[in-house]
């Protein structure tokens, strides 16, 4: 689960855990030896204090991930989708594991094997020396980059054409054609531009299933979604639909579609109902996005549901955007929903005027709140239950760390 929650990072922490307890059995087994008995009591009740105090300061990563695991991609391969707890097939293990000669690149680098070949000897010094010898490289150290492999420098550029486009970040980017969409999603991030080709560990199956951009499509799901932008590299005369080609830039074909829903709208009709999201793209196939867009689900019921359709136009600001907290300020003549191109999910939480309110679940996985007449503020926040108790075991930590090393003591030598 550490690995899973912290990847690559961890790796030093995790090590460092692993010797710290090697080291606590050599020192019991010293004490045991030497018929030290106190002593070991005293160093076990200091070690337990220390990983008590560590795993409170690590909750906030560890403990939402740990018990929103449930919910979220374990193993996703050839086989079945495994998530959370479930059982993994032996097959999964089986998938991309080294040869024997392929482990052999651990030591040294074989040509063309995988393992060896962006490091070398990590094992001794000696090894280190005849592995980087034995590599093909002038004796002027050119360090190789993945994004300079993969032309991120004018894939960037090409971003920025779409932060200037869209200097509000209303809209989504995606990506066809040959570009590394993982590297692609994180240059955009960089930007504040939002993609539906984002990943990350550990990833909610729901989220990952509804939102990430798989391929073309032949529905209205991306615009509604807000994919207003497509970048495409090597996919001359590849018409996409929905989208038309508007230029190119450093080599990349940037597309755009003529209706694609904004971050935030306020829609004062219902277009129709749905009761699950494959019901709603299908009915939505060949809607009018101009005019905006509102389904909700079947079995709600909204005061505008039951009035006659008007389109008077509302002044609706935006005053705070970030990843958990969201405000807007609305002036409208008659009642409405004000609807954010945010994945609708369970610890969504939003006042008006200060007053909390029911968050409507909209457009298949939007969120949406319902207005009256007049003006108001508008706050979403997202607040998970399992962070919110993160961060109060997290003060705990600090708190006995604080008393940890406050509290007096005699210097005691073994």
């Amino acid at each position: 689960m550490v690995l899973l929650t912290l990847a690559s990072p961890s790796q030093l922490l995790i090590h460092a855990v692993l010797l710290t307890g090697i080291f606590a059995l050599f020192r019991c087994w010293h004490n045991h030896k030497k018929q030290m008995q106190s002593a070991t009591r005293i160093g076990l009740f200091k070690l337990s204090g220390i990983a008590m105090i560590a795993f409170l300061l690590s909750a906030p990563a560890t403990l939402p991930a740990t018990l929103e695991f449930a919910n979220m991609i374990r193993w996703l391969g050839p086989q079945a989708t495994v998530t959370g707890f479930d059982r993994m097939p032996f097959e999964a293990f089986l998938t991309d594991q080294l040869t024997v000669a392929e482990l052999g690149g651990v030591l040294v680098k074989l040509t063309p094997k995988l393992v060896g070949s962006q490091f070398a000897g990590p094992i001794v010094v000696t090894l280190a020396i005849f592995a980087f010898i034995s590599r093909e490289r002038s004796w002027i150290a050119l360090a190789k980059s993945h994004y300079l492999n993969n032309d991120g420098p004018a894939l960037n550029m090409a971003i920025k054409r779409v932060v200037d486009l869209d200097p509000r970040h209303e809209f989504r980017l995606i990506f066809e054609g040959r570009i590394d969409k993982q590297m692609a999603s994180m240059l955009a991030s960089y930007q504040n531009v939002r993609t539906l080709s984002a990943y990350f560990n550990p990833a909610p199956l729901r989220q990952f299933q509804e939102l990430y951009h798989h391929g073309p499509r032949t529905d209205s799901y991306l615009q509604i979604l807000g994919a207003r932008y497509l970048l495409c590299r090597d996919c001359a005369g590849e018409e996409y639909h929905g989208f038309r080609f508007r230029e190119t830039v450093h080599g990349y074909d940037l597309h755009e579609a003529s209706n694609a829903l904004p971050y935030a709208q306020v829609v004062q009709r219902v277009d129709g109902r749905f009761d699950n999201l494959a019901g709603f793209i299908s009915k939505t196939a060949s809607h009018d996005l101009s005019r905006g867009l509102l389904f909700i689900e079947t079995d709600e019921t909204i005061a505008i549901d039951r009035m006659a359709s008007t389109s008077e136009d509302c002044i609706v600001r935006e005053d705070i955007r970030k990843n958990n907290r969201i405000r807007y300020l609305l002036s409208c003549r008659s009642a409405g929903v004000l609807i954010l191109n945010e994945f609708y999910a369970g610890p969504w939480r939003v006042t008006v005027n200060d007053v909390a309110s029911d968050v409507l679940r909209v457009n298949g996985n939007q969120i949406g709140v319902e207005v009256g007449p007049g003006d108001h503020a508008i706050e979403f926040s997202y607040r998970p239950g399992s962070f919110l108790l993160s961060i109060g075991l997290a003060a705990i930590g600090v708190a006995m760390a604080l008393l940890w090393a406050l509290w007096p003591r005699r210097e005691t030598r073994f």
